[in-house]
């Protein structure tokens, strides 16, 4: 096991609620970060962060959609308003049904600013 640390970084983190995303900000968390974790229902994003707090760590929740350009400035607002940074994103969801990549261009996604969950740079 590394011994890696993040301390002081911050770090968002998409997806955060559950599955992946959600052992991400755990594990960064234990690590050191300050977490802000993201994800579109509230109630999943909550308990990774009762989850990281309950473990002396930093966080701070945003619920939001990666496909609208408002809530990617919201999360970052809210990284540099808590923590005064942003060092990293990971941008673990994705867009599925009529929002996928595999239903629309990567120009229709770029126009919606989802360009760098669904499609990359």
């Amino acid at each position: 096991m590394t011994n890696l640390r993040f301390d002081d970084r911050t770090i968002i983190i998409t997806g955060a609620g559950r599955g992946v995303g959600g052992a991400y900000a755990l594990e960064l968390a234990r690590r050191g970060a300050n977490v802000v974790v993201i994800n579109r229902s509230e109630e999943p994003a909550r308990e990774t962060a009762a989850e990281i707090e309950a473990a002396g760590g930093a966080c701070a929740v945003c619920v939001a959609d990666v496909s609208d350009t408002a809530s990617g400035e919201a999360m970052t607002a809210l990284a540099l308003e808590r923590f005064g940074g942003l060092d990293a994103v990971i941008a673990n969801s994705g867009l599925s049904g009529e929002r996928g990549r595999l239903n629309r261009g990567c120009a229709e996604c770029r126009r919606s600013g989802a360009q760098w969950a669904a499609c990359g740079p």
